[in-house]
């Protein structure tokens, strides 16, 4: 349950650094295999089997084109493209791309260098997309803002997730993000190329697999290091009080989408014929855009879930869908493990926040929370499995991130807090 402590600021940069400079050795192997892989390539072997080569190649590269590509095609709105009356909770276009531009000439970014949009999405979250090699392809660098963090968050807040967004794209870019393209043009050519010269198609696919692994242990795995490094220059941008509020929002926001997980898991584990498509459906459209209540959420779940039933109760295909729908073996499985471990950080006791002596969420507030963190290692902050275990997650628990910023800016907790 005790998490390990976060990294230094120093110790997360290195990281960072090491593993660039083993990335750029990596380019270098990227650019050999398209170079020499043609060498070996049997065009009339591949003309001859052009199926199982495009196969092949497809399995390096399909996944995450089409899950880019469903990215880019959500529904979704650039922020100088919405109407001027346009409101979010408090805040209103002109807020909005204001905070924008403050954080691009704090970042030293062009107005056009990376576009922002609005996705629907009630979560209160925002996301980083790149695809390309390089400056190629940079048109489609951009920014998805969550409709749901634009209610949730005031604007010094919001300037704190776009500059965290921004630099992912252009302070702390992983290789492996920044030149994905030449990644996957890499493994599928090696991939077809394997495939040509022992006419074993598995080989080509175990070929792709045994890529991937490698450059993953090559370069490292420091997502959790770059996230932190991205909270800072949010802090750095929009003031460190900000970029604290803002993570305690977004972790008080996922514990009551916790609590409506829970709800809706017990449902399909009880035999409701849902998809993991209508899990997550549901779910989204139950979540108010106003200040998330667990009540609240779970009141609206149980309503729609109601309606929901009755609509598949009363269609011709109810039992079809239900044959096609309903748990595997395998999937009830994983689900119960998740249930467990939505259930088990549930049962978890909280930190003891701050009663008295300084308003909540001031800056002396948060001193006296990172304070209680540090003395109660054993609890969690909300309930949520990541801020139970982050362990093997891209994205560090609330806790981490929290202790992370106040002792990167603010220093040991009982200097600052008194």
């Amino acid at each position: 349950m005790n998490l390990p402590p976060p990294p230094t600021r120093a110790e997360a940069q290195a990281a960072y650094h090491r593993a660039e400079s083993r990335g750029k050795i990596w380019t270098l192997f990227d650019i050999a295999i398209l170079l020499l892989t043609p060498l070996v390539l049997n065009p009339k072997f591949l003309r001859e089997n052009l199926t199982e080569a495009l196969i092949i190649f497809g399995v390096a590269t399909l996944p995450t084109v089409i899950g880019f590509a469903y990215a880019y095609a959500e529904k979704k709105k650039r922020v100088e493209d919405l109407r001027d009356d346009r409101q979010y909770g408090k805040l209103n276009k002109a807020e909005i791309l204001s905070a924008i531009q403050e954080v691009r000439a704090r970042m030293n970014l062009a107005p056009g260098e990376i576009q922002v949009y609005i996705t629907n999405q009630k979560e209160v979250n925002a996301m980083a997309l790149t695809f390309g090699v390089g400056s190629i392809l940079k048109q489609f660098r951009a920014v998805h803002i969550n409709r749901g963090a634009l209610h949730a968050l005031d604007r010094d807040e919001l300037k704190t997730v776009i500059a965290h967004e921004f630099a992912h794209l252009v302070r702390y870019p992983q290789r492996h993000h920044q030149l994905l393209l030449l990644n996957l043009l890499s493994a599928g050519i090696l991939g077809v190329a394997l495939f040509s010269f022992t006419g074993e198609p598995f080989g080509g696919v175990l070929t792709i697999g045994i890529y991937f692994f490698l450059f993953r242990w090559f370069v490292g795995s420091i997502d959790r290091e770059i996230e932190h490094l991205c909270d800072d220059v949010g802090a750095e941008v929009g003031g460190i009080e900000a970029a604290l509020r803002a993570e305690y929002h977004v972790a008080h926001h996922a514990e009551a989408v916790s609590h409506g997980m829970t709800f809706i898991l017990k449902k399909k584990l009880s035999g409701e014929s849902l998809t993991t498509s209508e899990m997550n459906h549901l779910l989204e459209t139950a979540t108010p855009l106003n200040p998330v209540s667990k009540e609240e959420l779970l009141n609206e779940i149980g309503r729609r879930f109601e309606s929901q039933a009755r609509k598949k109760e009363s269609s011709f295909f109810a039992f079809f869908s239900s044959l096609i729908t309903g748990t595997s073996i395998e999937s009830r499985g994983e689900l119960e493990d998740q249930l467990k471990s939505y259930e088990t950080v549930m049962k978890t006791p909280k930190v003891a926040l701050p009663e008295t002596g300084h308003a909540p969420l001031s800056l002396p507030w948060f001193g006296k929370l990172i304070q209680a963190i540090q003395e109660q290692p054993d609890r969690v902050l909300v309930a949520t499995p990541e801020d139970l275990s982050d362990h093997g997650l891209t994205h560090p628990g609330p806790r981490r991130r929290l202790l992370y910023l106040w002792e990167s800016y603010c220093g040991h907790p009982s200097r600052d807090a008194m």
